[in-house]
């Protein structure tokens, strides 16, 4: 027998061997090859060194399907995983599913990892398993390891922990009194910096229950309360993560139906919030209810735009026919760092309105009380520095003014406005918002929001004044995409502006596609200068 022969033998059987193992291996990844499944992760759930499950099988879902095909060995694990748990009750379970960036999730979860992690959180729970033992988290990864079918195996990972109360999420709860409007086991989470709410199911079944009470008790108000870390990076246009992520609830509410005025946004820094194992913020939100009567006690509060500049839960007092106020030391303090805040924005002007009722008598030198409070106030700010000519004096004439025990609660109202100099910079050319390229999100920054809170400031001080947003692009796309884009573009600017509180209908938003390049498209910056919105505050 020739070498040659034996050669050609040899080639014949490696490649039978080669295509065996391609089709056993790869394109039939459940058959069985020399007694081992191929490519079918061993699903394995171990308490420490223990092992609690271990068998050569596990869940399997199809590409961008959040519901598991269970075989028998694998609902038997879930049954001896069950089992262990209400064996050991001091041991609590996170289920973390995994999610790629190309699949599409049609689930009511913010990703699938969630979804698919949640489905087995059921299947727990149907075996008597309670939830607040259960956690779920997401983890992206590149891609899932998807056989011909578009299908794969895994995508969950498993780990056993002591449970401890305190170390579980918060429960999602709303008190009323000693009423208990809200009370579930889940809560709002947060992604480190984020401002977006991941809500599950229950925890928005919640919500709507929450808002439903609201409608039925229509002399009832809403505080939401949002925490947020000294370490969080706030790429919002509110002055910090807290009143952002509690505006991001409030305008959920709103959209069930509850009058924004009944919904008032507050913040606390909290250096210590809770975590998922995912790393993700929980229980951060606070919500009280209040009777209308209680919550709408005048406050002292001054802004500056979206900037609170005082906020004060006291208030001045003035006594009937008295143009004197009586501070508290609360007061007296706000009324010292307003005067600060005039100090370093010599760029703003404060507009003080006198209130007074048609019934007081007037022993002053001025027209009416209103004028003489405002004008004693004013007296109030020059002895703390502040230059005269900053300060306006008005007066108005209130028949609703709060009166208690012959005491007048506030009495006067506060405006922030924009100098003469400030409005001349702001309305004399348009402003240049730059974006990235296919992009229309827009990059934040400290000067960005001040100027924001600028525009703010002096739309309230004229209401003739209105913006003027013009999307512009680079040459890359066809100029349907780009003239889409530019719109975009505005409209992100529009959302930023109406977020801190300046009316949709004073903002006009347009765009110019590609038409109208600042500089040649020819070079990268060309192309930067190009991708802008142009806002002009006329």
């Amino acid at each position: 027998m020739s070498t040659r022969f034996l050669l050609f033998v040899a080639l014949v059987f490696w490649y039978i061997f080669s295509m065996y193992w391609y089709v056993c291996h790869i394109k039939d990844h459940a058959c069985n090859c020399f007694g081992r499944k191929a490519s079918i992760p061993h699903l394995i759930i171990k308490d420490g060194d223990k092992e609690v499950v271990n068998i050569p099988d596990n869940f399997k879902f199809t590409h961008s399907g959040a519901t598991p095909t269970i075989s028998n060995p694998v609902q038997a694990a879930l049954g001896t995983l069950g089992n262990y748990l209400q064996q050991n009750p001091q041991r609590s379970l996170l289920i973390t599913g995994s999610y790629a960036p190309d699949e599409t999730n049609n689930t009511p979860f913010n990703n699938l990892g969630i979804a698919r992690a949640n489905a087995v959180k059921q299947q727990l729970m149907a075996q008597g398993i309670p939830e607040n033992r259960m956690q779920t988290d997401a983890r992206e990864v590149s891609k899932m390891p998807l056989f011909p079918d578009k299908t794969f195996f895994g995508g969950l990972d498993f780990a056993l922990n002591p449970f401890a109360g305190n170390a579980l999420p918060p429960r999602f709860m709303v008190l009323d009194g000693s009423k208990t409007v809200v009370d579930v086991p889940g809560n709002f989470t947060f992604a480190p910096s984020g401002t977006t709410p991941d809500i599950a199911p229950d925890v928005q079944q919640a919500l709507a229950t929450l808002a439903e009470y609201l409608k039925t008790n229509t002399g009832k108000v809403l505080t939401i309360t949002g925490g947020y870390g000294n370490t969080e990076k706030n790429n919002t246009m509110f002055d910090n993560l807290g009143l952002a992520r509690a505006d991001a609830l409030k305008q959920k509410l709103v959209a069930m139906g509850i009058a924004a005025d009944r919904i008032q946004v507050a913040s606390q820094q909290n250096n210590a919030l809770p975590q998922t194992a995912g790393k993700q913020l929980t229980g951060v939100l606070n919500f009280a209810i209040a009777n209308m009567a209680e919550a709408t006690l005048p406050a002292f509060t001054v802004k500056d735009g979206s900037e609170t500049v005082v906020d004060v839960k006291d208030n001045l007092k003035f006594a009937l026919s008295s143009e004197k106020p009586v501070m508290s030391a609360e007061v007296q303090n706000g009324l010292s760092a307003l005067a600060q805040y005039l100090k370093n924005h010599p760029d703003r002007r404060l507009k003080i309105t006198g209130n007074y009722l048609p019934n007081e008598k007037n022993n002053t030198k001025f027209a009416n009380l209103g004028l003489a409070r405002a004008e004693a106030l004013k007296q109030q700010l020059i002895a703390l520095g502040v230059a005269a000519n900053q300060i306006d004096t008005d007066t108005r004439l209130n028949p609703s003014l709060p009166v208690n025990n012959g005491t007048i609660s506030g009495g006067i109202d506060w405006l922030l406005q924009v100098s003469e100099a400030k409005k001349r910079d702001l309305t004399a050319q348009s402003r240049t918002l730059y974006f990235d390229s296919g992009k229309s999100s827009l990059a934040m920054t400290d000067e960005l929001r001040q100027y924001f809170r600028d525009v703010k400031t002096y739309l309230e001080q004229d209401p003739k004044a209105t913006v003027n947003l013009t999307g512009h692009t680079d040459d890359v796309g066809s100029n349907a995409a780009n003239q889409r884009l530019g719109l975009r573009r505005a409209g992100e600017v529009k959302n930023q502006l109406t977020r801190i509180g300046i009316a949709a209908k004073k903002i006009t938003p347009s765009s110019k596609g590609e038409t109208e390049p600042v500089q040649s498209n020819a070079s990268p910056e060309g192309k930067q200068a190009n991708r802008r919105v142009e806002m002009l505050v006329k």
